[in-house]
């Protein structure tokens, strides 16, 4: 991914950077599972050995954006053959609201030429309805298919999950990708 400019928002010079990180050792590793942690209830995220685990997965990308020292956020995902899966994306409490992650999620839609496919939460309350507007004014489609996240954890809970495409509505066919080969290294 490259780097982008953009002005400068509150003060904060919005120049960022992208590093993909590849093992729990990287030296932003510690940082950015902590805001990994802090952002994601438990039932949707991964113990760390499963997370050391996934790097050894060539399709896996688990990058950070930093200004300078600051970490803004992450975005994870998976590469396929015929698509990008976002896995986890976040940005850093004190970094919200600024349009930084907006640009995060640019960088990855400039990078590639193929279609790139998230989850939301079933949009049912006003905090999933707004996550849900950020992707579609970024371009995404908020498609009909439904499915239960199966746990990350033994004590987890499914979550009722809704699937956005970008940039065209989501086909039956990359649907079955997803929920096929997708979901085999995805949900382990």
């Amino acid at each position: 991914m490259k780097e982008r400019k953009s002005k400068s928002v509150g003060g904060l010079s919005t120049k960022l950077h992208s590093q993909r990180l590849k093992s729990i050792n990287d030296a932003r590793f510690s940082e950015a599972w902590a805001l990994y942690q802090r952002s994601f209830p438990l039932s949707e995220r991964r113990k760390i050995d499963l997370q050391q685990e996934i790097f050894n997965e060539s399709r896996f990308y688990f990058n950070v954006f930093h200004n300078g020292e600051q970490l803004i956020g992450l975005l994870n995902w998976w590469a396929f053959e015929d698509y990008l899966f976002v896995d986890h994306f976040c940005t850093d409490e004190k970094c919200r609201g600024k349009g930084l992650g907006a640009q995060m999620m640019k960088q990855l839609q400039y990078s590639t030429k193929k279609p790139l496919l998230l989850e939301v939460e079933v949009p049912d309350s006003p905090m999933k309805i707004r996550r849900v507007r950020f992707y579609q004014r970024l371009g995404f489609h908020l498609n009909k298919y439904t499915y239960q996240q199966p746990p990350f954890h033994a004590q987890g809970e499914c979550v009722d999950l809704q699937v956005m495409s970008y940039p065209d509505p989501l086909s039956a066919e990359m649907y079955q990708k997803l929920t096929t080969e997708g979901h085999q290294l995805i949900y382990p």
